[in-house]
């Protein structure tokens, strides 16, 4: 009696699925709502995390491949499902009837739960080379949103709009490629700039990893402008070479903490059949079509955007302003004044004419509409802001980042210092802010 009992409990443990109250709620949602909010939060999840037409068209073909082994293994576990259910009907009667199994009813099933098991694992193997597939058409900062990403039918608002926090660190790619603006700058831009760059550097290290010592903080900052500096002293082509070494020693502290992130993620994957999150959500076999409808809505955005492409962004709101940093409604208007007042400031400033009777916006709107690639306009912009302003010895650049200091000054009168903190992560140009 106490071996069958020992059976009954193992058995027990692989097939049966307690029933709670939420189980018994469930089956008030129907089927079909169920498969819509599970389409509704994969969508919210795809365009959380601004795919580029290519990445798009790489999924669709591994979602299609991922779709046809599944449909491969489902063809092959078929019979062996259909003995299984056999002899779970078998083990009901016997159990309605009250007596015990024999030997050779327990073999059965034992021998059919370890074939099942097998062909899980041979499955499991195949999906999981996909997921490593899956994952080299991301890149880090896109798998750092799915890591944080919550199942919803309304999308988060970091989602929507995400404050990409980690990104310094897990995305090379923009740190080579303001090392490769910086190799391309002229001697007045470039020192305006790196200084910025680099204070916005420690300011994530600070956010991420705690404030540092002044001592620790000069040494560190001395450190990131050998290495700009090295950048510099490159040709071109040596930084097109260099860029990742260099970027790596820019942000070398998120080493420590990455692989812990990465320690956590191999956790989570083995206590999901070896997944990871990305390919928990987009080996979804309810993906396919949603990426080929995120493909068809891509295109109709102004055709295919590719990765190297410029996306122009949104211009922040005031409105979006005051919700992220949570603002009293006193607040608001004085906050709105200063900065419309510097907005007022920098229009001024830069409507200068100049000897040939052009001024520096026309300069500025010839070149957004022109063919540049991102990083020569972003270059060309700060060659431009770096000449004097007419009429004085100073440069666009140097008055520019007067007006932005004075308005940090004057609202830091009216904010507290939690939502100072808070406007610096957003990383947003203030004077770029509209009503």
């Amino acid at each position: 009696m106490k071996k069958f009992f020992l059976f009954f409990l193992i058995f027990c443990f692989f097939v049966y699925r307690s029933v709670s109250a939420e189980d018994w709620l469930n089956v008030l949602e129907t089927k079909e709502i169920a498969a819509v909010t599970e389409d509704v939060s994969l969508l919210n999840l795809l365009n959380g995390i601004y795919l580029t037409a290519d990445q798009v068209e790489e999924l669709i073909a591994l979602a299609a491949e991922v779709q046809k082994t599944r449909d491969a293994f489902v063809a092959r576990n078929q019979k062996l499902q259909d003995q299984y259910l056999l002899v779970l009907k078998e083990f009901k009667t016997v159990l309605q009837a009250n007596e015990g199994f024999s030997a050779g009813e327990q073999k059965k099933v034992q021998d059919i739960e370890q074939q099942l098991k097998m062909q899980q694992q041979g499955f499991y193997a195949d999906i999981k080379d996909f997921d490593r597939r899956l994952n080299d058409i991301l890149d880090d900062s896109q798998k750092y949103i799915i890591q944080r990403f919550q199942p919803c039918i309304i999308p988060p608002q970091e989602l929507s709009n995400p404050i990409r926090a980690g990104q310094a660190g897990s995305d090379l790619s923009a740190i080579e490629n303001i090392l490769l603006l910086i190799n391309r700058l002229p001697p007045k831009a470039y020192e305006s700039f790196v200084e910025d760059f680099v204070d916005n550097l420690l300011f994530d290290r600070e956010v991420h990893f705690g404030v540092m010592a002044p001592e620790e903080k000069e040494q560190e900052r001395k450190r990131l402008l050998s290495v700009a500096e090295e950048a510099r002293r490159m040709t071109e082509e040596d930084v097109l070479i260099h860029k990742t070494r260099l970027a790596k020693q820019m942000v070398h502290y998120y080493e420590e903490i990455s692989r812990k992130f990465n320690d956590f993620l191999e956790l989570n994957s083995a206590m999901h059949g070896g997944l990871s999150r990305a390919g928990q959500y987009l080996l979804n076999p309810r993906v396919l079509p949603l990426l080929e409808a995120h493909l068809q809505s891509l295109t109709k955005q102004g055709g295919k955007r590719r990765r190297e492409e410029y996306v122009p962004k949104k211009k922040p709101t005031m409105q979006n302003l005051a919700l992220q940093l949570e603002m009293e409604q006193r607040q608001k208007l004085p906050v709105w004044d200063v900065i419309y007042s510097g907005k007022v400031r920098m229009w001024d400033l830069l409507q200068k004419p100049r000897k040939d009777h052009r001024n520096m916006i026309q300069e500025i709107q010839d070149l957004e509409s022109s063919d540049l690639q991102d990083i020569k306009k972003m270059q060309k912009f700060l060659e431009l802001l770096s000449l004097s302003v007419p009429g004085g010895r100073t440069t666009y650049l140097e008055e520019i980042n007067k007006i932005k200091k004075d308005v940090e000054r004057k609202l830091s009168d009216i904010l507290t210092k939690e939502q100072m903190v808070r406007l610096k992560i957003l990383k947003i140009d203030i004077l770029d802010i509209e009503k």
